[in-house]
């Protein structure tokens, strides 16, 4: 090869893969800037992050079986993890003035009023905090429900006192 060879560089070769980077990069942006714009829309639907429970303060999973909630004395919604938190904070100094009490009914996960159904106490069917009440829509269909998971006692709301949240929570 001789000096004059290796002295000029051919031009079209540069300005085509110098064109060719601008274009690439230019490519390379414009999907990045799609991509995040996107990434917000997506995620508009699913709000901040999860509730915690007002007791425990676990997260409280939005399609739970388990949860429970009530309306606060400021008249704020609070949620729980489990019924047994429901009844630790309704017995509790954060619980007082509460009112609108609810739970998710066992078999069919619907929020419904606390004082219409059913709690089935020391069966075999443990809550996301351990042993707990599980609320059963009807007495005939709790009974059945405490025959078959061996459980020791069905109650009505009116009887989850003071002593049962103490059993629950393992201090008696």
């Amino acid at each position: 090869m001789n000096d004059h060879a290796r002295s000029k560089p051919f031009l079209p070769l540069a300005v085509d893969r110098s064109a060719g980077r601008r274009a690439f990069l230019r490519g390379v942006a414009l999907t990045l800037g799609i991509a995040t714009s996107l990434v917000p829309a997506g995620c508009a639907g699913q709000g901040s992050s999860p509730a915690r429970c007002a007791h425990c303060g676990m997260r409280v999973d939005p399609r739970s079986t388990w949860r429970a909630g009530a309306v606060d004395a400021r008249g704020g919604e609070v949620v729980f993890d489990a019924p047994k938190c429901l009844l630790g904070w309704l017995h509790g100094p954060a619980g007082r003035g509460a009112r609108a009490p609810w739970a998710s009914e066992y078999y069919g996960g619907q929020r419904r009023a606390a004082e219409g159904l059913f709690y089935v106490l020391g069966s075999d069917v443990d809550g996301p905090m351990g042993a707990d009440v599980v609320p059963i829509e009807g007495r005939p269909r709790a009974d059945r429900f405490a025959s078959d998971h061996h459980a020791s006692r069905v109650l009505a709301w009116s009887e989850l006192d003071a002593g049962i949240v103490a059993i629950l929570f393992g201090r008696r």
